[in-house]
C-alpha cells in the first residue's frame, strides 16, 4: 500500500510541475475512493468485503492483517469482516470522496469449535429490532444445556426455536429495542449430545438500529400536487412508533388541521381536515425530533418534505367539449373539479349561451364533493352551444380558476 500511494503522489507532483495547458476533470473520478485498515489477530485468513447498491468488492488481507479495497464511490458501504474459527463483523461505513478510508483495527473474536455461525454479527450496527439471535452448532447439541446456558443483557423475555439439534433461534416475545446495545452469551457448560462443551463462552454484542422514518410522500420538490391527495409517512416494517407521540410532533405551514389514519402498525396518511389542500400553495411538513416510538426512543432524525400544489381546475364535463349529438330533452351539465367549490361563486361564473348568443338559464344546480350538477331546460335540437365557467369561480378556500374554462357541444335532433 505504501507503494501505491507513492506512486500516486509522484504523478501527481509530476503533474503538478507541468506547465497546465488543458484540465478536464472526470466526475466519475472525482467521486471515487478506496477503503483499508487491519483486521487482528494477523495472519488468520480474513477475507473483507465492501458492499454498495448491491455490488460486492472483497480482498483477502495479507499475512500483517491489511486489506486494500479500491474503485469504491463516496456514500455508505456495508462492510463485512469473515474468518473460519472467528465471528464475523458487519458495520456500516461512511467513504469520502476523493482519498484514502480508513477503518482502524478491527479485532475478531475466536469463536468455540462447536458453533459454526451465529448472528447478528459480533458489535454489528443498525441491527433490525425485528431480527432473531441465531446459533448453528458444528454437532447434535443437548438443547436444555443451551437453552440453560443462554443469557441476554439487558433483560429480554423471549423463546427457542430450533430448527435441528444444531440449528436454533431466539426470538424476543416483542421486538427489540430501538437504538440498544445487546449482549448475548452462552456460557461453557453447554455441550453436545455426546456431552462435549464449549472450550470457553460465546460473547457477543449488537447495537439495534435507531427509530427512523423511512419514506415521506409527497418527496420535497413536488410540483402540482393535487388538492385531493393525501400524504404519507412511513417508518420501517420492524418499528413500532407511538401514534400520539408523532402525530403532535408534525409541524405543517401554512397551518391547517390534519386528520391522520394509520393503515397499517408503522405508516399513516395525513390530510386536511376540509378534504382539500389549498391551491396553488407551498406546505413544508415537518416530522419533529419529538416524535417517538413506543419505548420513548425519539426519532433518530427529523424529516421535512416541502411541495406545492396544484391550481384549481376543471378535470372534466360531460357532455365533453366538441361533443355531438347531445340529447336536447331537459338534462344536466355534470363539471368535475379537482376541489370542492363555492356554489354562489360558481353559479355567478356559469353561462350557457347558443349559436344566436341567447343565455340559457339553468332551472337547478347542486354541488357533490368535486361535482357540479347543473340542470337544465329543454335546448334547441341540432344547434350548437358554448358553455362558459369564466375565472371569477372560486373554491371553499376563495381560490380563483387561473383561466375561464369552455366547451362547445352540439344537440341532436
Amino acid at each position: 500500500m505504501r507503494n501505491v500511494r507513492w506512486v500516486f503522489f509522484c504523478i501527481v507532483f509530476v503533474m503538478g510541475c507541468s506547465k497546465p495547458t488543458e484540465v478536464i476533470y472526470n466526475v466519475e473520478y472525482v467521486t471515487m475512493c478506496s477503503l483499508e485498515g487491519r483486521i487482528l489477530p494477523a495472519g488468520i485468513g480474513a477475507v473483507v468485503s465492501a458492499t454498495q447498491n448491491s455490488k460486492k468488492k472483497s480482498d483477502a488481507c495479507d499475512a500483517k492483517g491489511y486489506f486494500f479495497i479500491d474503485s469504491l464511490t463516496a456514500g455508505s458501504c456495508i462492510l463485512e469482516v469473515k474468518s473460519a474459527g472467528y465471528g464475523s463483523r458487519r458495520s456500516t461505513q461512511t467513504l469520502i470522496a476523493g482519498g484514502f478510508n480508513n477503518t482502524g483495527d478491527i479485532t475478531l473474536k475466536k469463536i468455540p469449535s462447536l458453533i459454526s455461525v451465529f448472528s447478528p454479527e459480533d458489535q454489528s450496527d443498525w441491527t433490525s429490532v425485528g431480527t432473531s439471535f441465531h446459533l448453528y452448532f458444528t454437532q447434535p447439541m443437548n438443547k436444555a444445556s443451551v437453552e440453560k446456558a443462554f443469557s441476554v443483557t439487558p433483560a429480554t423475555a423471549g423463546y427457542f426455536r430450533w430448527n435441528s439439534v444444531s440449528d436454533v433461534y431466539f426470538t424476543p416475545l416483542s421486538k427489540f429495542k430501538t437504538q440498544t446495545t445487546y449482549t448475548f452469551r452462552v456460557d461453557s457448560s453447554a455441550r453436545s449430545e455426546s456431552n462435549e462443551k464449549l472450550e470457553f463462552p460465546l460473547v457477543t454484542t449488537f447495537t439495534t438500529e435507531p427509530f427512523r422514518i423511512e419514506s415521506i410522500s409527497p418527496v420535497s420538490g413536488t410540483k402540482d400536487f393535487e388538492l385531493g391527495a393525501t400524504a404519507s409517512i412511513s417508518f420501517p416494517y420492524s418499528m413500532s412508533p407511538d401514534y400520539a407521540s408523532v402525530e403532535n410532533s408534525i409541524i405543517i405551514t401554512p397551518a391547517t388541521e390534519l386528520n391522520f389514519n394509520w393503515y397499517s402498525g408503522n405508516s399513516f396518511t395525513l390530510k386536511p381536515k376540509s378534504g382539500f389542500w389549498r391551491s396553488s400553495t407551498s406546505y413544508t411538513i415537518i416530522v419533529s425530533s419529538s416524535a417517538q416510538d413506543i419505548s420513548q426512543n425519539k426519532v433518530f432524525a427529523p424529516c421535512t418534505t416541502v411541495f406545492t400544489t396544484e391550481p384549481v381546475m376543471v378535470t372534466s364535463s360531460t357532455p365533453a367539449n366538441n361533443s355531438s349529438g347531445v340529447r336536447p330533452a331537459s338534462g344536466s351539465i355534470v363539471i368535475n373539479f379537482n376541489t370542492a367549490m363555492n356554489y354562489d361563486a360558481l353559479m355567478n361564473a356559469f353561462s350557457l349561451r347558443d349559436s344566436l348568443d341567447t343565455p340559457v338559464i339553468p332551472t337547478s344546480a347542486y354541488l357533490s364533493g368535486i361535482y357540479a350538477y347543473i340542470y337544465l331546460p329543454a335546448l334547441n335540437p341540432l344547434s350548437r352551444y358554448v358553455m362558459t365557467i369564466d375565472s371569477s369561480a372560486t373554491d371553499n378556500f376563495g381560490s380563483t380558476l387561473p383561466a375561464p374554462y369552455s366547451i362547445t357541444f352540439t344537440t341532436g335532433k
